[in-house]
């Protein structure tokens, strides 16, 4: 019982008092460029409709899991979302601009991190939860979805650095299930002439 506590214990021993800010930086993905997506143009919007639309992602714990100093992103979530899709559809071969004919909205739900404690490591877990809705220039819905994405990953310490890669990778998986999405493919029709041959 004793060997047990003191395994738990050092999962967020050290440094569980001190505050840490991290840099949200989703990996843009090696993705193919979609056919025809350089004739689609679309505005990308993103609102935080989150209860508590907090900069503050996460909290440390000690090895008894009582939650302890914030763990705090560098900017605003929704510009870490902003950012990380606009890069995922420019990846693709779409035509990110201010004003265009059809609107992709993302409404930030959930953006959420727990650490747990475990027997040899601990468990960083984040949750990210976003509606993803297009529209067209007339205010027609043509592609709604709620897009959830977990990621969970073995750790030794309840730090900064494990928050940041677990939420990187949330992110980016949630970005590849949206745009890797058939219906919305369909949804954005063609805005510009193709090109001449």
């Amino acid at each position: 019982m004793f060997r047990l506590a003191l395994l738990t214990i050092g999962l967020g021993s050290g440094c569980a008092f001190t505050p840490d800010l991290i840099r949200l930086d989703p990996p843009t993905p090696m993705a193919a460029p979609v056919p025809g997506a350089e004739r689609i143009e679309l505005k990308l919007a993103v609102e935080d409709l989150r209860q508590d639309p907090s900069q503050v992602v996460a909290r440390k714990i000690n090895g008894f899991g009582m939650r302890l100093a914030e763990i705090t992103s560098e900017e605003p979530v929704a510009e870490v979302l902003y950012r990380a899709a606009g890069a995922a559809l420019l990846a693709r071969g779409y035509r990110v601009v201010e004003v265009g004919p059809v609107t992709l909205t993302l409404e930030l739900l959930v953006f959420s991190h727990e650490f747990r404690t475990g027997f040899w490591v601990g468990r960083s877990e984040a949750l990210v939860i976003f509606l993803a809705t297009v529209r067209d220039a007339e205010g027609r819905e043509r592609f709604r979805r709620v897009v959830s994405q977990t990621s969970s990953q073995p750790v030794q310490l309840a730090s900064g650095a494990n928050v940041k890669k677990t939420y990187e990778e949330a992110l980016a998986q949630a970005l590849e299930s949206l745009l890797g999405d058939d219906a919305f493919r369909a949804a954005l029709p063609p805005s510009l002439a193709p090109p001449v041959l």
